[in-house]
């Protein structure tokens, strides 16, 4: 109606002299006599028709985060997210491609929700990473390779306790 047509003009005139931008008053629905009267009286033009207001991706402010390649740590992806100040990482692969989106709740989930002692060797996770979470140094292995099996154990308790739980290709993290 009248009300809303005249406000999307005034609001678009208002907002092109104070930002500088180029701000169009649109209309929703058919211009009705009284509308179209007014428009005549006053001699503007009839705003164009725009029949889906929704919010498009081009009208959202979107950050501009460099990926974080798949085989990133954890540790390492959290240290990129607190320095940039972002929730969220696009993970690529070599290529560039968008594989994925990391989350900071992803990471809280993966450190709250872990029972399985293999989900390091499931989860082919590479040596180095390994390494360079813990700040420490690989005794035995090579750290260009990836956790193919075993179990992930800290070494906490009687070494002769240990031994018992200990099997072929476990990780073993000593203090």
């Amino acid at each position: 109606d009248t009300d809303s047509l005249c406000s999307a003009i005034a609001y678009a005139y208002l907002k092109r002299k104070v930002t500088g931008d180029n701000y169009v008053a649109k209309r929703a629905g058919q211009i009705n006599a009284e509308s179209k009267f007014v428009l005549e009286y006053f001699q503007a033009d009839i705003p164009d028709y725009l029949g889906d207001v929704r919010t498009q991706v081009m009208d959202i402010d979107v950050n501009r985060v460099k990926g974080v390649e798949e085989t990133i740590s954890i540790k390492a992806a959290w240290r990129v997210m607190q320095e940039g100040g972002w929730q969220t990482l696009p993970v690529i692969d070599h290529l560039g491609r968008l594989k994925g989106l990391l989350t900071i709740e992803d990471i809280a989930k993966s450190y709250m929700d872990i029972y399985d002692s293999r989900v390091i060797a499931n989860s082919r996770t590479p040596f180095l990473n390994i390494v360079e979470t813990l700040e420490g140094e690989m005794l035995y292995g090579n750290l260009d390779e990836c956790v193919q099996s075993g179990k992930c154990l800290i070494a906490a308790a009687n070494p002769d306790l240990m031994e018992s739980y200990i099997e072929q290709d476990d990780i073993v993290i000593l203090g």
